[in-house]
């Protein structure tokens, strides 16, 4: 039983890695592939490449702007553009990366219960203390700023997050299994009654 929960957590690991790996690099590679697109439309005079890539592109900065204002001043810009997300998204995405690294080296890693919440509350400390000293003016919040509080809040979720997940793959895998192993002898009781 350990051994089949030790799979699992593997697996759901593997799975939310690669997802997140894919999420944070198409928020960075966004601008720098409209910059290419950009070029690429002026030297082929709008042929169906460059609206195609225009398309694309039009449609991975829609899909961040779902969860981000994608307020072009608070991003950080790569090849003269913005990224697809705000500095303190892109904190809060490379946060979770950092954290889904070094999650497989603590003893937590097939464990389905998370850690005292008083770490999650005082991980979102100083988001909120940039956000309110930016919006009452009592400072200037800055594109770090933004960033590194995001950065320290999705750290700090991942050990949150992927305890749920590991326990909901746990349970699909068991799911999955006893359907397996249900509909296998159903169809070996209608094999032998034929």
């Amino acid at each position: 039983m350990e051994a089949r929960r030790h799979r699992t957590a593997v697996l759901a690991y593997a799975v939310v890695f690669i997802i997140c790996v894919l999420w944070t690099g198409a928020a960075v590679l966004t601008p720098v592939f409209e910059a290419g697109v950009v070029s690429k439309a002026t030297t082929m005079a709008k042929q169906d490449g460059g609206l195609l890539g225009w398309m694309g592109l039009a449609a991975l900065r829609g899909m961040y702007h779902f969860v981000c204002h994608q307020i072009p001043e608070r991003s950080f810009w790569i090849d003269g553009r913005p990224m697809a997300v705000c500095a303190r998204c892109f904190g809060i995405y490379s946060g979770c990366l950092l954290g889904l690294l070094i999650y497989p080296l603590s003893s937590r890693f097939a464990e389905v219960e998370n850690p005292p919440r008083v770490w999650l509350i005082l991980s979102l400390v100083p988001v909120g203390v940039d956000f309110l000293g930016g919006y009452l003016g009592v400072f200037q919040n800055t594109d770090i700023s933004r960033a590194i509080t995001g950065l320290i809040a999705g750290f700090a979720a991942v050990f949150y997050v992927m305890p749920g997940l590991v326990a909901t793959a746990a349970n699909i895998v068991l799911a999955v299994n006893s359907l397996w192993r249900t509909g296998r002898r159903s169809y070996v009781r209608a094999a032998t009654n034929i």
